[in-house]
């Protein structure tokens, strides 16, 4: 009986205590967990950060949903907050904070006004209106509605290496169109070539390729040594040297061009051969994290998604035809990337938006806001080329009936004209920076007309005319005619 009311009245203290124990005490007995739930880290990408007055910066919450979180500036006179995107007003500083689950996050954000500044950047006195204008026409010239990149620095060097061994007309017409005399010409491609010996962004290499049946002219070596810096290459000129000519091409563009020509015609006398490459660094690089999808219209009006990058510059470019901004390379600013957007939707042509006058308008005075796609793509003038230097005063160096490349060898009784010049580019535009090469090169071939020749004449079927058809072995006239309406 004793044993039972003891057995009771210790039960009920063990139920008063469990009703009188906190809620938070740990059970004695652990379970362990079957599954573990990994809660990612929120931070604010930017603590910390300077702006200038105008521009733009993204602010952005990770591994948090971007519509739950509320964002606040402190000061909207000194900075404002949109969705993450923080604009500067004027000189001062501001906190911006985030609140995501009763959480508070805090960036400190100090605004700089930045100086006025009407001059084009001080690396640059001006561009060379001959290379703006021939790159237009180069455009302008071959553009089938497609992407096109041309070089014309490329392409004039390769020319400037067949003035060397042109006759005086052919060089007259390659010094018109270069713009400099022969010499001045040279000179400068030396200056260039020495320039870019320390480079880390531009390179440029240049080549000869002859048969080894024959032997260059003593003066045209000299100078494709001197000023050009020319590899020379002795070669039999067949099938096997096809391959060759293709790699010396994808070595010196990081293999950007692995193939500029596809064969060898057993009249090529000499190939000259230029190749630039361009690996460009921007000075201030795109933020990763502010690249995402847009649209972008394409010149009929169709739409389709692009990856866009973000950011905001110091150069702004505006005529009455279109509007643009400079993104540099490197960490002076030793190069540039000018975009060009004409005010009107659709198509249009380089020389119908004063390209001259657009970049004479260049101006520090803004902050510009830019998206700017990421692009790659490749380009070959497909036979274009020819066409183009015909039409723009150098017809004359493809005349097989002048000799006009009768000095790049020394047996004065070879007769030589430029047969094709062609060139094939690549680009590629990304975060960090721009990468593009060219490769022109130009194929000299033999001359149907003996050399000699004190004078030149012209004889125009243009009106009624007589004819004859001989045999030439036993000296018979085969056919004998006249032609009264063609």
């Amino acid at each position: 009986m004793k044993l039972k009311r003891l057995s009771g009245i210790v039960l009920a203290l063990v139920m008063a205590v469990s009703v009188m124990a906190p809620k938070n005490l740990v059970p004695v007995v652990q379970v362990k967990a079957t599954t573990k739930k990994v809660t990612k880290k929120i931070k604010l990408n930017h603590k910390k950060t300077t702006i200038f007055v105008g521009q733009k910066i993204k602010l952005k919450l990770k591994n948090a949903k971007a519509k739950k979180v509320h964002w606040k500036s402190s000061n909207k006179k000194i900075a404002t907050v949109k969705k993450g995107v923080v604009k500067g007003k004027k000189k001062g500083k501001a906190f911006i904070t985030a609140k995501y689950k009763g959480k508070k996050y805090k960036a400190i954000i100090t605004v700089k006004k930045k100086k006025k500044n009407k001059t084009i950047p001080v690396y640059r006195k001006s561009v060379k209106a001959t290379t703006v204008m021939q790159g237009q026409k180069m455009i302008d010239g071959m553009d089938q509605g497609d992407n096109i990149i041309v070089s014309p620095v490329s392409l004039n060097i390769v020319l400037g290496m067949l003035a060397n061994g042109a006759n005086v007309k052919a060089q007259e017409d390659l010094e018109k169109y270069l713009g400099n005399t022969k010499s001045e010409y040279n000179q400068n491609v030396k200056n260039f070539m020495k320039r870019l010996s320390g480079d880390k962004m531009l390179y440029t290499y240049n080549s000869v390729w002859y048969k080894n049946l024959y032997q260059l002219n003593v003066d045209f070596e000299k100078a494709m040594k001197d000023n050009y810096f020319a590899d020379i290459h002795k070669i039999e000129m067949v099938k096997e040297d096809v391959e060759t000519i293709n790699q010396w091409a994808a070595d010196k563009t990081d293999k950007m061009i692995p193939e500029i020509i596809s064969d060898l015609k057993p009249d090529t006398l000499a190939i000259l051969m230029n190749a630039l490459l361009f690996k460009g660094k921007w000075t201030k690089s795109f933020n990763n994290e502010l690249t995402n999808k847009k649209e972008f219209t394409l010149a009929g009006g169709k739409k389709k998604q692009v990856l866009m990058m973000h950011s905001t510059e110091g150069v702004y470019y505006e005529n009455r035809l279109a509007t643009g901004f400079e993104k540099t390379y490197g960490e002076n600013g030793e190069y540039s990337f000018v975009a060009i957007l004409p005010k009107k939707n659709g198509k249009f042509s380089m020389a119908g938006l004063d390209l001259e006058g657009f970049l004479k308008s260049g101006s520090k005075e803004y902050a510009v806001d830019i998206e700017m796609p990421k692009f790659t793509y490749d380009w070959n003038d497909d036979g274009k080329l020819n066409g183009y230097l015909r039409a723009n005063g150098l017809a004359s160096i493809f005349d097989a009936f002048s000799n006009p490349m009768g000095k790049i060898f020394n047996n004065n009784q070879l007769a030589a004209c430029v047969s094709k010049v062609l060139q094939k580019c690549k680009i590629i535009v990304d975060e960090e920076g721009t990468k593009a090469a060219a490769v022109t090169t130009a194929v000299v071939s033999k001359s149907s007309m003996p050399v000699h020749i004190k004078e030149r004449k012209e004889v125009l079927l243009n009106r009624t005319f007589g004819y004859m058809i001989l045999d030439n072995q036993t000296g018979e006239v085969l056919f004998m005619g006249k032609c009264m309406e063609p």
